[in-house]
């Protein structure tokens, strides 16, 4: 493909728009009129079998129907900015189709330095809006270099059918997905900024998005390959108008013999003040995603349940199998910091490494669940026959803190009914409770965690009827016995010559054991100073 302008077209001062034919070093007019999407229909369909650039100078070009661009074409404008630039636009009083630029079925497109404003919703009555670009079927296309701004529905939008070699890179897009037409609909992917189904190889590089009706980026329903990076995704899902949207959320399939979405790496972004997700990574069935390296903060603050009990979202949730989660900054969230696993679907295989999770969980209220009040929550991984898994979660390496003021009550919680997990070697300050685990403490392993106000003194019950409770110390050191003072805050007897002591010392856990059972709840406080 030729990079040289076969074609260019231009606004004259009278607003006519004019198509030349640059080919074979001739210059001839195609056609000229007032109706834009004439003249630039005209223009594609003339060069399609040849293939070749069309430049567009600067200027408004106001649009009144679809324009379908044909396979081996570049629509480069003068400029993407929307006071010098190369502007698509349409009248208010005109109702654009479902779509306003169409690549169905197509192959080879460059888009490059248009700008897309205004575009609008295709009629009064229905619950679908315009989709400023829409991929269906296609393969090999670059978005480069696009301003999107104040339409209806998602900038770039891929269905249903399978496309391949998708590269969408350094667009900005703004109050996409806005149109308040759609407050009916659930599919809130068609206000999403950019929005994937059944894609493979997929890159999104360096795109700024915001205020956009629900989602960011939606990646979802059996696409893989894909990567998302150094992309700042901010500000979308303000007013949860659309159904629930997050900042960028990739996964999804239809079943566990259909194709997955997998091979996902999220790297390198900054998702602040999203309503829903900061990061989903949810690939349903799917597995091998990274999460790395992103910025996630303020995120989550659009509850759904009831008002009484509102859940609120992550900085990060993912699940699934064969997840990587390291390197993240994630604050100052509504709900968790990170949440680990579905708590439906089969997921195994995660590991959370080396993030700096802080302050979340600010949307606390008087009597909210405390696997909602968490730096890190991991929730209950169930097996599938497909995968024969059995979940396995490492959580390592991690910096996981909560000032004073805040309700990041715990640092790392493993709800009951999760298996095989390790917990070590993480940071822990400002929280309640570092690591609240209340299952079986043959379940997974805890050690080797520092910092928290737990790590040395806590309290226990030996409740009515039994002689012993196994205590979770999650000392950072193998404790001796003589460095433990055990104080009994209730009274032993009856029976008379009860006493009390301590057994069973390991790196995680010790035992205190009375004499003799007694018909009521028995606390104790503990402590442990380094002998």
């Amino acid at each position: 493909m030729s990079t040289e302008s076969t074609c260019v077209i231009y606004i004259d001062d009278t607003k006519i728009i004019h198509a030349i034919d640059l080919r074979e070093g001739k210059s001839f007019e195609i056609l000229s009129s007032s109706n834009a999407s004439e003249v630039f229909q005209r223009a594609i369909n003339d060069i399609s079998e040849t293939g070749g650039k069309i430049f567009v100078k600067a200027g408004t070009y106001e649009m009144t129907n679809l324009i379908l661009l044909r396979s081996g074409i570049i629509l480069e404008g003068e400029s993407s900015g929307f006071a010098k630039g190369t502007v698509f636009t349409t009248d208010e009083l005109v109702f654009i189709d479902d779509i306003f630029f169409s690549l169905q079925g197509m192959e080879h497109i460059l888009l490059k330095s248009l700008a897309f404003h205004n575009i609008y919703r295709c009629s009064h009555d229905s619950d679908n809006t315009t989709k400023v670009i829409s991929l269906n079927g296609l393969n090999f296309v670059t978005i480069e270099d696009c301003y999107f701004d104040d339409c209806g529905g998602s900038a770039v939008f891929n269905a249903t059918n399978d496309s391949d070699g998708i590269t969408i890179s350094k667009c900005f897009l703004s109050r996409v997905g806005s149109d308040s037409y759609g407050l009916n609909t659930t599919e809130n992917y068609n206000y999403s900024g950019i929005a994937f189904h059944k894609t493979k190889n997929v890159l999104i590089d360096g795109c700024d998005i915001r205020n956009c009706g629900s989602s960011g980026i939606v990646v979802w329903s059996a696409s893989h390959q894909v990567k998302i990076v150094n992309c700042t995704v901010i500000d979308n899902d303000q007013k949860r108008v659309f159904g629930q949207g997050h900042g960028i959320i990739v996964g999804g399939g239809y079943g566990e013999t259909e194709p997955k979405t997998e091979e996902v790496i999220i790297s390198e972004n900054h998702c602040l003040n999203n309503g829903g997700n900061g990061i989903e990574a949810n690939s349903l069935y799917g597995k091998k995603t990274i999460v790395s390296n992103n910025i996630c903060i303020g995120n989550g603050f659009n509850p759904v349940g009831t008002s009484e009990h509102p859940q609120y979202r992550a900085g990060i949730y993912t699940g699934h199998y064969n997840t990587l989660v390291c390197g993240n900054q994630v604050e100052d969230n509504y709900g968790n910091g990170i949440k680990v696993g579905n708590e439906q679907d089969g997921w195994a295989n995660t590991m959370v490494s080396g993030n700096f999770i802080g302050n979340n969980n600010k949307g606390w209220y008087e009597g909210q669940e405390k696997y909602k009040q968490a730096g890190i929550t991991m929730n209950v991984g169930y097996p599938t026959e497909e995968s024969g898994f059995i979940p396995k979660t490492v959580i390592r390496d991690n910096i996981i803190y909560n000032k004073e003021d805040e309700h990041q009550y715990f640092g790392v919680l493993i709800r009951t009914g999760a298996k095989n997990f390790v917990v070590e070697d993480n940071y822990f300050y400002g929280n309640l409770i570092g690591v609240d685990w209340t299952e079986d403490r043959n379940s997974g392993i805890v050690r080797r965690n520092t910092g928290f106000n737990t790590e040395t003194t806590g309290t226990d019950i030996i409740l009515s009827g039994e002689n012993s409770v196994v205590v979770m110390h999650g000392l950072n050191i193998f404790p001796l016995p003589q460095g433990f003072q055990v104080t009994p805050l209730a009274n032993l007897s009856p029976p008379p010559e009860n006493n009390f002591w301590i057994e069973a010392i390991g790196e995680s856990t010790f035992t205190i054991r009375i004499k003799r059972k007694t018909g009521h709840d028995i606390e104790f406080a503990w402590s442990y100073r380094k002998w």
